[in-house]
């Protein structure tokens, strides 16, 4: 998300922790860890080799995307 919107990560980790009140879990975002997230990481294998270490992943929907471009106040994601 954050190479989409031309910022970095921390940038969307601070925005997601700023407005999390409001973000629902399950409507605009999935989190995935434990057994769950291994299961993933074994069924998509292309995405395990960058988050082979990662304890717990975030899954954006579009509807979550969208309210980050709101939130994020930068030129790029009006371009989005």
């Amino acid at each position: 998300m954050a190479e989409f919107y031309g910022t970095d990560t921390k940038h969307i980790n601070d925005n997601f922790t700023n407005n999390k009140d409001r973000y629902a879990l399950c409507k605009h975002y999935f989190i995935l860890e434990g057994e769950e997230l291994k299961q993933f990481k074994e069924a998509y294998p292309i995405f395990s080799g960058n988050l082979k270490y990662a304890p717990v992943i975030y899954l954006w929907t579009e509807k979550g995307a969208w309210l980050h471009a709101k939130s994020l106040n930068i030129d790029q994601t009006w371009e989005v």
